[in-house]
């Protein structure tokens, strides 16, 4: 069976449908959860990137603070 995976790229504007993307799982941020409004998900993402920030800041080039495109 075919696992998926949702993967928000910080920083990244661009089209990858129909590409192929190697991704490195560094941690989970979060169970699933559904949402009521379109807003509380706007809010937990905003949220969910900001902590995702803080993570990945060690593997990041000194002076680098965040993902580059």
């Amino acid at each position: 069976a075919d696992r998926k995976l949702e993967v928000h790229l910080v920083g990244f504007q661009g089209n990858l449908y129909g590409r192929s993307l190697r991704v490195d799982l560094i941690d989970r941020i979060r169970e699933i959860q559904r949402f009521q409004t379109r807003e509380a998900l706007q809010q937990q993402l905003q949220q969910d990137i900001a902590q995702i920030v803080e993570r990945v800041r060690p593997w990041l080039p000194e002076g680098q603070t965040h993902a580059r495109p």
